[in-house]
């Protein structure tokens, strides 16, 4: 055993050998990828895992950090982690000055908690209106397919003076004829609960069943009129009774890249207010949900680019 040996085998230790060299006679090269296989492969939000946290207006979940989403009725921004801001541009353009927050202050395994908030004022040269309510939101993911929530809110309202259409019309467009309304000074709270189904399909496509009804309204101390018009709905002859502010909806959602779509069927009492939580539409774009899924899309195209080519690189 010459030196070199010696030093071999003091390097592998007694007991030891060296490895066997490797017989790369059987390998064989990966096929290349056919253009079916790589078609199959895009990330289309349609063969996608469903992402439970992607909606945010009925659930205790928010926007991720930096995201927007600008919809018909409401604009929301995710303005820190697990807290979103947000108002209805319509109604401030008519003069109304409104905002929401919502912040999901708890997230423990399959249970998210929120508080949310919101606030509206309108002011004339002779009426004042305000209204702002507060409350929890529970969203439990059931797996990734169905999530149950459960939300309730407390909230005042309070008008008073009578409120002139004319000083609205170069927005709605009424004319100075309209004249006033009756003089009203109301002051009223109330309670509502909202109970939503929700069963994810997959990223794309969901269902949502809906339901919700204020089961409690009082008038407060110091109003001189009885409950306005625009709340008359909501209490009969014989005073409040939930029935009189159920709604009930079913609405299919489609999330695409960044559109999302809402429409679906229902009943209410009063007729027509189930289409206020039935119908949306909105643009969302950001944070860190919409980068993951933008960084698959990118890499798909580089590896479809590079298997036309030919190229090094390919899948």
């Amino acid at each position: 055993m010459g030196p070199e040996d010696e030093a071999v085998g003091q390097d592998l230790g007694e007991g030891e050998s060296a490895a066997p060299p490797l017989d790369l006679s059987q390998v064989s090269t990966v096929p290349d990828v056919t253009p079916a296989q790589l078609e199959w492969l895009r990330p289309r939000l349609g063969k996608l895992p469903p992402n439970p946290r992607a909606h945010t207006d009925y659930t205790a979940y928010t926007l991720d950090f930096g995201e927007v989403q600008l919809g018909l009725t409401n604009t929301r921004v995710g303005l820190l982690p697990r807290t979103q801001v947000g108002a209805n541009l319509p109604l401030t353009l008519a003069g109304v000055y409104n905002g929401n927050v919502k912040v999901n202050a708890l997230r423990a395994g399959p249970v998210d908690v929120a508080v949310s908030g919101a606030g509206y004022r309108y002011l004339q040269s002779e009426f004042e209106a305000q209204y702002w309510s507060v409350g929890p939101t529970v969203s439990l993911a059931l797996g990734p397919h169905f999530g149950v929530h459960l939300g309730g809110q407390y909230w005042r309202v309070g008008m008073e003076g009578a409120f002139a259409a004319a000083e609205v019309h170069p927005v709605l467009g009424l004319a100075d004829e309209v004249g006033l309304f009756p003089q009203v000074a109301y002051q009223g709270q109330a309670a509502s609960g909202r109970l939503a189904l929700e069963w994810r399909l997959n990223r794309r496509d969901s269902f949502v069943l809906d339901a919700g009804t204020m089961f409690w309204m009082e008038e407060l101390p110091g109003s001189k009129s009885q409950v306005p018009p625009m709340l008359g709905a909501y209490a009969g002859s014989s005073g409040f009774s939930p029935q009189d502010s159920y709604r009930v909806s079913l609405a299919y959602q489609m999330d695409l890249k960044r559109l999302s779509l809402r429409a679906g069927v229902g009943t209410s009492q009063p007729s027509g207010a189930w289409l206020l939580n039935t119908f949306e539409a909105s643009y969302r774009f950001g944070g860190k949900t919409k980068a993951q899924e933008r960084r698959q899309r990118r890499t798909w195209r580089q590896n479809r680019r590079h298997a036309r080519k030919g190229e090094p690189g390919a899948p």
